[in-house]
């Protein structure tokens, strides 16, 4: 008796010479014989579902078309192969064109096409071989196929089938090359998380447009200020900077804040142009004034968390943001390592040091000084790639910057280096002026603010705060000087914060809040040391972390406060206040440090 794989094998065997069969009875004996030769290079399973797919290609158009389908289908391995066939096969059933399965094919045939899925392991190069021949179906074009293709190969795994998703969908939906090659080159621009944020977002927008200008308005924002973009705007709002033609104004973060400004004042302000462009936070600044009484001159963000408060409860934040503070600020490197966090540099000083930094200097103590301080910001592999990059390319230069610095004519110096155009250098220099811009990535800025608008559950989830106020959140917070709020910000957002509470010789941590990429053990070690430091220059001798919380980033941060040893306990507080508190009345319960240092 045959056993299971027999009959199987046997079935699928015959199967094949009958596909081999209806090939050569409808194209002749030339066309069989280079199928058959192509398809003894797959396994008979595999040969049998290509086989079947050419013998409708051969059914829809003629022996050119289906041997070219078959040497198209021939340069890739198996899994790739067969959803190549595939494709090909539903462009001429669908269309019964033989010119556009041919396209297709040519398309399909391209080495650089070829190599991108052959690169991935055989799941996701055939989830990436599918979705590559639909890019070139909807597009029918090779640029475009071979841009997205390009895209892709920039990742791995999950990740590259994700994007391959992302750039098939936009394809689908605005049926555009065009639109297809802007948003593969702008995926293409970032790191594999981010990546696939602007990948999908893009996507998602094609698919809520179907508008092939509106895709290419949006990937022009997102090539000027980054994939900030979808967390400032919803779709709605990029649909209008399309039909108002806005896009043509934003050439920075500062024109793009003004368009965002006005898209969220719901369009109470005045149109956006080039005439006003330039002056258009005091044009906001003016409106507020008049509209709500806000005197305060507020940050872009401030801005538009004011206009995602319900119009009537506006005018009830405009005491409490007049007369809010930031006090003690301060720098912690989040850069992975060991050691101290805090950032002690004069930041007018941080000019002198990102020169020194990457020219180098004689005297070995301010080399070292320069070194340590801007390799906090912008991280020490950055700092020694601008340093090899100045001492193989631009060492000529070096005596007169020498000079210039010496002179203490900085500014000239900066100039210098940074016609060079060099992007390893200039990725440095940038910071140069991080006396008047957002600090990078790797630095966590820490500052006790009072003004809610800084404060945005949808970041932080937390629904304390704005533009939610649940049980006497954020509004109690503010008016109570016995509350002590921190603003954590990375690269200029507001990702995390600390809500505390003092009472006699304690200070309570009642939560971190957080975005999920606040999650960090290093931003979470800055945090413990910050707050340990706050209550000290408070004069408070005892600090309780809470670990009632309810989130996932309160929780995450107790758990890392437990890794590194702190021991649990309790303290005795009446906690007398109208704002919300995690931590139980009456008795504390958390991570206790007595007499703080």
């Amino acid at each position: 008796m045959a056993s299971k794989f027999e009959v199987i094998f046997g079935a699928t065997a015959h199967e094949l010479k009958i596909r081999i069969a209806d090939i050569r009875d409808s194209l002749g004996k030339e066309t069989a014989t280079e199928v058959a030769r192509i398809l003894g290079k797959y396994n008979t399973e595999a040969a049998v579902l290509i086989a079947m797919k050419l013998s409708h290609i051969a059914e829809y158009t003629d022996k050119e078309t289906t041997i070219k389908a078959a040497r198209t289908v021939e340069k890739y391995e198996e899994g790739a192969a067969e959803e190549i066939a595939l494709g090909l096969a539903r462009v001429a059933e669908d269309t019964k064109n033989k010119e556009r399965v041919k396209r297709i094919a040519n398309i399909m045939s391209l080495d650089e096409i070829v190599s991108t899925v052959g690169e991935h392991r055989r799941r996701a190069a055939r989830e990436i071989a599918w979705r590559l021949s639909y890019v070139a179906e909807y597009t029918n074009d090779k640029e475009a196929t071979s841009e997205v293709a390009r895209t892709i190969g920039k990742y791995k795994g999950k990740v590259a089938v994700a994007i391959a998703d992302g750039l098939l969908l936009v394809a689908k939906h605005t049926n555009d090359k065009e639109a297809t090659i802007k948003t593969a080159r702008i995926v293409g621009k970032y790191n594999e998380e981010v990546a696939e944020r602007v990948a999908r977002e893009l996507w998602y927008f094609a698919v809520y447009t179907e508008d092939r200008g509106s895709v290419i308005s949006a990937c022009k924002l997102v090539d000027k200020v980054g994939s900030d973009v979808f967390n400032i705007l919803d779709y709605k709002d990029l649909v209008e900077v399309h039909k108002k033609r806005l896009d043509d104004l934003v050439d920075d973060k500062d024109s793009f804040d003004a368009v965002a400004a006005y898209l969220k004042s719901e369009e109470k302000l005045p149109l956006p142009s080039k005439n006003n462009i330039a002056d258009y936070g005091a044009v906001v600044s003016n409106y507020l004034s008049k509209e709500y009484g806000i005197k305060k001159k507020l940050n872009n963000n401030q801005i538009l968390m004011l206009f995602s408060v319900k119009r009537e409860e506006r005018a009830g934040l405009a005491e409490l943001v007049n007369n809010s503070q930031e006090t003690r600020r301060k720098d912690y490197s989040i850069a992975v390592g060991d050691g101290d966090t805090s950032i002690k540099v004069d930041r007018e000083k941080l000019p002198y040091l990102t020169l020194i930094a990457i020219t180098g200097s004689r005297n070995p103590a301010k080399e070292k000084e320069a070194f340590d301080s801007i390799s906090k910001i912008v991280g020490e592999k950055e700092i020694r790639k601008a340093r090899n990059t100045f001492t193989s390319n631009y060492k000529s230069l070096r005596r007169r910057l020498a000079e210039l610095i010496n002179e203490k004519k900085t500014d000239e110096a900066l100039k210098i280096l940074r016609e060079t155009n060099n992007d390893d250098i200039n990725n440095v220099l940038a910071y140069a002026d991080y006396r008047n811009i957002n600090l990078s990535g790797n630095v966590l800025e820490a500052v006790e603010s009072n003004n809610p608008l800084d404060y945005d559950s949808r970041v932080q989830i937390a629904c304390v705060y704005l533009p939610r106020n649940y049980y006497d959140g954020i509004y109690e917070y503010c008016k109570d000087n016995r509350f002590t709020l921190v603003r954590y910000d990375i690269g200029g957002r507001s990702l995390g914060s600390a809500i505390c509470y003092g009472e006699g010789d304690t200070f309570l941590v009642d939560s971190v809040e957080g975005h999920r990429v606040f999650r960090k053990p290093q931003i979470f070690k800055a945090v413990y040391e910050d707050l340990l430091t706050r209550a000290k220059e408070k004069g408070y001798k005892r600090i309780i972390f809470s670990s009632s919380g309810g989130n996932k980033t309160p929780m995450e941060f107790i758990k890392y406060l437990d890794s590194i040893g702190l021991h649990k306990g309790s303290v005795k507080m009446e906690l007398n206040t109208k704002g919300y508190l995690e931590a139980h009345k009456g008795n504390v319960g958390g991570y206790v440090v007595n007499r703080v240092k």
